[in-house]
């Protein structure tokens, strides 16, 4: 079988940052006030997708385990802006007691979530969030922007619609890749994998264009994968990317 590199993590320590998180923590330290966690709390877990909810042991209050804590509170703070917008990615970075949100979206969510008053609330009730449930007090500041046209999770973001919207995978294969050779991107390559057209047995599908050089690190290489939820089941959809904005 062959062994594949995630194209992000492969290159992370070259020049891509994490695209979820960026921050530091210590092992062990003490947080003021900080009593037991669980991160498999039911009474605070939600249906966010994509999200894993596992267990940890609990933490104790004199020797706080801080990678925990920050795990926990980048885990609310998801959740959080996952149902308040219609938000495809989040990144989350800190410095002391302040943190930093940038969430990108697509082109198709609403305007009035980029109106100041619905963002300033946004910021005060998730404020009031973090300290009712780690009892630590953040500045948060975050903006919103959006998603480069011809990233890989913009394009499979928008593939995934098409999919759920019963449009035929090879003609939206096809389509995007046109678009993104008129865009100028040097190299693409999508792929679906899953019961393409309610066929028994399930099979990959994939279409490309131009080079993709994934086995050289200082080559940028924008990937994403996601799920296209089908009446005949679950599509895999994955896109890399080569020589768009994002990258």
């Amino acid at each position: 079988m062959g062994q594949k590199a995630h194209p992000r993590g492969f290159r992370l320590s070259f020049h891509k940052d994490h695209y979820l998180s960026s921050w530091f923590a210590s092992r062990v330290g003490n947080i003021t006030g900080q009593n037991c966690i669980y991160l498999s709390d039911p009474n605070r877990l939600g249906s966010t997708p994509g999200l894993l909810h596992t267990g940890v042991p609990p933490i104790n209050s004199s020797q706080t385990n801080i990678y925990s804590v920050f795990i926990y509170e980048d885990f609310l703070i998801r959740e959080f802006f996952y149902k308040n917008l219609q938000i495809s990615h989040i990144k989350i970075k800190r410095n002391d007691k302040k943190i930093f949100v940038y969430l990108e979206k697509t082109d198709d969510a609403p305007s009035h979530f980029l109106k100041l008053d619905y963002l300033k609330s946004l910021n005060q009730k998730l404020v009031v969030l973090l300290k009712t449930k780690t009892n630590n007090d953040y500045l948060i500041s975050f903006e919103v922007s959006r998603l480069p046209a011809f990233s890989a999770q913009n394009l499979s973001l928008k593939l995934k619609k098409q999919l759920e919207n019963r449009s035929p995978y090879k003609k939206s294969m096809k389509q995007l890749v046109k678009e993104a050779e008129k865009a100028g991107v040097k190299g693409i390559k999508i792929k679906i994998s899953g019961r393409l057209n309610g066929a028994e047995m399930a099979r990959s599908e994939s279409e490309s264009f131009g080079k993709l050089p994934l086995q050289t690190i200082r080559i940028p290489i924008d990937y994403y994968y996601t799920q296209a939820y089908t009446i005949f089941g679950i599509l895999g959809v994955k896109i890399w990317v080569y020589g768009s904005t994002s990258t």
